[in-house]
């Protein structure tokens, strides 16, 4: 079973509750390239971030019971603010359509601004720009707790938790027969945190931030982030970044 995504401490968290030989057909991709390669190559399953499931024309099966989203102070992209001119932002890092897209639609709710992104491939660490930093960099011992969670925010707007990636399959079967390997997860992953952090081997500062805000990491999907996805297309289709508004094809 070839199994694509992204590579980060929320993904490596949910790989390590796979069998050892799922493991060992992992590969990391980067977010922006997930789809595209996922339709064309022989990957079974995919974690993708979402906006890339919303827009696409392929009507790839979706879990109605796993994903990965948040809707608190832990997120996979933090906005470091640096200066007062909050219309011209940088961003950086493993960069997906989820955060050009939706922190359009956050700064146009938020600040009634139509913010200007530059994607930012060459400053090697947060100068004076204001930023929005995607991956594992925000765990950088001089960007730790610095930031303000994307996810927060977003979920705020929502009113629903934040779906950063959904787990998609090309066959139905094929996603029947992963998920049996998924039973229970948010509450095997809380039991066994700090076990599973240690085998990362993260800093201490990162380990003691994830085990007291981890509370907002969902690995399992409920009404609640179903609910938070279809808030997500609309507000795609209202400031015109979809056509329609389309019904995911959701099984479980």
């Amino acid at each position: 079973m070839e199994f694509a995504l992204p590579q980060n401490i929320f993904t490596s968290i949910f790989i390590k509750n796979l069998p050892k030989d799922i493991q060992n057909m992992v590969e990391y991709l980067p977010s922006s390239l997930l789809l595209k390669n996922f339709s064309a190559q022989d990957y079974d399953i995919g974690l993708v971030p979402s906006c890339d499931i919303i827009l696409s024309e392929n009507n790839f099966f979706v879990s109605n019971k796993y994903a990965i989203s948040f809707d608190g102070k832990l997120s996979n992209s933090n906005f470091y603010f640096k200066n007062n001119d909050i219309k011209n932002l940088h961003v950086k890092g493993d960069v997906s359509k989820n955060e050009i897209l939706l922190t359009k639609i956050l700064f146009l709710e938020k600040y009634d601004i139509d913010v200007e992104l530059a994607l930012d491939i060459y400053t090697s660490e947060i100068q004076n720009e204001n930023l929005l930093l995607v991956g594992d960099e925000n765990l950088k011992r001089e960007n730790l707790e610095q930031g303000i969670s994307f996810a927060d925010y977003f979920a705020e707007l929502l009113d629903y938790p934040y779906v950063n990636y959904l787990l998609v399959a090309k066959e139905k079967e094929v996603l029947f027969d992963f998920a049996k390997h998924l039973e229970c997860l948010d509450i095997r992953i809380e039991d066994n945190l700090e076990l599973l952090l240690n085998e990362l081997e993260i800093d201490t500062d990162v380990k003691k931030l994830f085990i007291d805000n981890f509370n907002s990491v969902y690995y399992e999907l409920t009404k609640n982030e179903i609910d938070g996805i279809k808030e997500m297309v609309k507000l795609m289709y209202y400031y015109g970044q979809i056509d329609n508004i389309r019904e995911l094809n959701f099984i479980g």
